[in-house]
């Protein structure tokens, strides 16, 4: 239906997601560049989009016709789609050091409570409490 008539996606451009969902493979070497993408609002060019991206061949056909109406909503419909693939797992991040010592994932408390002053809390350090500061 939306590759005969795709101006059916001015009404319902959420049905665009539906219909490539489950059918589209984010490469995992391409899950960086997605994740950036999203981290820094910006839409890629459709030469750097296309090699990043891995449509069904049948699904071909839908995803031309999609692009000659609105790149623009194609390239929106595959970041809806890479959020909800990527939902509630870590996404993948730049190796910025050596992670020579594994084992510093988290930081343990002193014996000595005196030196937790401007603690929240004891415990665990967890580097995603940051992201709220």
């Amino acid at each position: 239906m939306l590759e005969a008539d795709p101006k059916i996606l001015d009404t319902v451009p959420e049905y665009l997601p539906v219909a490539l969902y489950g059918r589209i493979k984010f490469p995992a070497e391409a899950k960086l560049k997605w994740a950036q993408w999203i981290n820094t609002a910006t839409q890629p060019e459709w030469d750097e989009f296309k090699v990043t991206i891995g449509f069904n061949n049948a699904d071909l056909p839908l995803v031309l016709a999609v692009r000659s109406y609105s790149e623009t909503l194609l390239i929106e419909s595959c970041a809806v789609l890479y959020l909800l693939e990527t939902q509630g797992k870590a996404i993948p991040a730049a190796k910025h050091h050596d992670d020579e010592d594994d084992d510093n994932d988290y930081v343990g408390t002193s014996d000595n409570d005196d030196d937790d002053e401007g603690e929240e809390e004891d415990g665990y350090y967890d580097h995603y409490d940051d992201e709220d500061r």
